[in-house]
């Protein structure tokens, strides 16, 4: 039982290890995002109370839509978000924000180290 246990713990932190490495990487082909989008994250940002400096980038991606990091925080945004109207960027930013306010992804990397 002892093997199978450690078995399953090596093939759950290799897995938790390739998402981070592949978020990393995401991140680095990224672009940041237009000064709409930074003024708008900021606005949001504050009136929400997070003092913390948020990045905003922009993936080539249209299906890529992600809020990550603890320590410098960041939004991903897909491609063709630019033409989104303005309804929608607030109600994205709001929420994606949201997940950074709660520090889900810290959240969500001790979880799966609990699992």
């Amino acid at each position: 039982v002892g093997w199978m246990w450690l078995a399953a713990s090596v093939v759950l932190l290799t897995a938790l290890l390739v998402d981070i490495v592949r978020l990393i990487r995401l991140r680095r082909r990224c672009v940041p995002a237009a000064a709409v989008w930074r003024e708008l994250t900021d606005t949001l940002a504050s009136g929400m109370g997070i003092t913390r400096r948020i990045q905003v980038l922009q993936s080539t991606d249209p299906a890529i839509l992600v809020a990550f990091g603890t320590l410098r925080p960041g939004i991903i945004l897909p491609d063709g978000a630019d033409d989104w109207p303005d309804d929608r960027r607030r109600i994205v930013r709001t929420h994606e924000l949201a997940h950074i306010k709660r520090n889900d992804a810290a959240v969500q990397v001790a979880a799966e180290l609990v699992r």
